[in-house]
């Protein structure tokens, strides 16, 4: 793993899939003048532990798909005590099936709402017993730094590994946050699907609360990451498009979206009130400055606004141009 990855996988998420893309000449560009910057070192990532899944799982009871933009928030209820009933593992088809179906989405279940999960409504056991039918691993964490193959209290961080070998030789990892039995946040790395696109995003959700832009200055092993991040507020979610094909061309660093990046989302419960600091780098404990993130205007001369109405009906790949000074070496 280089240097220059790592600098895009935060928190406790390790990105599996990464996908290279020839940039075209025929998309938006724009650039911006410098400003004065404190260069420093990319992060490293953390490390997914895991156990191997049983052979099958508990029926899921009560999950609902929840539209997040709705008046109120439900009162989370206790767990239930009775014992679930059993149901086969799915098959790898079945689960890569699932797993696409997901990923296109609900209208019953925008965001913060994740595979029919609710942040802060959402019961852990009720979510596992639904993921454990296609999960590839799980294995459990404590606010202490310890892990184990089952949960200890109510309280902990719960990480699922999916193995869906046609789309990736390594698997895709998923974490959740759970307090008093409930899910109150997910860290996950998703598909780039039709439905992701930046543009698609911005018609769905509108206006982002703050965009923000990661880079370096150079490339290493001839790889120069290039990330993107919509943080939507009102909706309690970012959305992290991460491109490993930038350039450098005059001074500035470029990269372009074409709607095949590897694809990061974070999403909480409505009830917190969350800022991009406290979010960007998902379940991480203690939360850490921004070091080297930029908003989108600092980077680039363009505002939200500007950016919001130049690419929300965009159909071309969006390039944007930050420079080289801005941004801190491999």
């Amino acid at each position: 793993m280089t240097l220059m990855k790592c600098l895009f996988h935060r928190g406790l998420i390790t990105y599996c899939m990464i996908v290279m893309l020839l940039i075209g000449c025929d998309a938006y560009t724009v650039t911006a003048t410098p400003d004065s910057s404190t260069p420093g070192m990319p992060l490293a990532p953390y490390p997914i532990p895991s156990t191997v899944m049983p052979t099958a799982a508990p029926t899921l009871s009560s999950i609902s798909f929840l539209t997040p933009l709705g008046d109120s928030i439900k009162t989370p209820t206790a767990l239930p005590t009775e014992t679930p009933g059993i149901l086969p593992t799915l098959s790898p088809d079945e689960a890569k099936s699932l797993v696409l179906e997901l990923t296109q989405g609900d209208q019953d279940c925008l965001l913060p709402c994740f595979w029919g999960i609710m942040p802060g409504e959402t019961e852990w056991q009720n979510a596992e017993a639904f993921l454990s039918t296609f999960a590839y691993r799980v294995s459990y964490g404590a606010a202490e730094g310890t892990f184990s193959d089952a949960p200890v209290g109510d309280s902990f961080i719960a990480w699922m590994s999916l193995f869906l070998p046609e789309m990736s030789s390594t698997p895709f990892s998923y974490a959740f946050d759970v307090q008093d039995g409930i899910v109150t946040m997910v860290d996950a790395a998703i598909l780039p699907v039709s439905n992701n696109t930046l543009s698609t995003i911005l018609n769905e959700y509108g206006q982002p609360t703050e965009i923000w832009l990661l880079t370096a200055n150079a490339p290493m092993d001839d790889v120069l990451g290039f990330s993107l991040t919509l943080y939507y507020a009102q909706h309690h979610f970012i959305l992290e498009y991460n491109n490993w094909d930038g350039e450098i061309i005059d001074g500035k660093v470029r990269g372009c979206l074409s709607g095949e990046e590897s694809l990061r989302l974070v999403t909480w419960s409505p009830e917190e009130e969350l800022t991009f600091a406290e979010t960007v780098e998902g379940l991480h404990r203690p939360r850490r400055p921004i070091i080297y993130d930029l908003p989108l205007e600092e980077a680039t001369g363009m505002s939200v606004d500007a950016f919001y109405e130049t690419f929300k009906n965009s159909t071309e790949p969006i390039c944007l141009e930050t420079p080289t000074e801005l941004w801190p070496g491999p």
